[in-house]
């Protein structure tokens, strides 16, 4: 017979966003961002896809949100942590603003 185990799973989503400042080349920010999301999918196993604020391109300007699940919630926590660190040294933008959100299942 199975344990009770006290910890719950959890779920996060997320946004980051990113200024590449003095950037008129609307294709490399979105090569650089496509890049950065077959990176973390691969290196943190996450759902993260682009995402346009305000329904306006802005080559200076990128968002990237990300979901994911873990087994407690402060592993998730974690998780997010070592993602915005990842992302902090391998992209060439510098992230002005990040989201997160983070719940337990019931």
């Amino acid at each position: 017979m199975a344990k009770f185990h006290p910890k719950r799973p959890a779920y996060l989503c997320g946004k980051v966003i990113f200024e590449f400042y003095n950037n008129e080349d609307e294709d490399f920010k979105n090569r650089i961002l496509k890049s950065l999301t077959k990176e973390l999918r691969k290196e943190f196993n996450v759902s993260v896809t682009i995402s346009e604020e305000n329904l306006v391109e802005n080559p200076e300007r990128g968002t990237l949100v990300f979901s994911l699940t873990s087994v407690t919630l402060v592993q998730g926590k974690a998780i997010f942590e070592k993602i915005l660190a990842y992302l902090d040294q391998h992209s060439p933008g510098r992230i002005i603003d990040d989201f997160c959100l983070a719940e337990e299942f019931p």
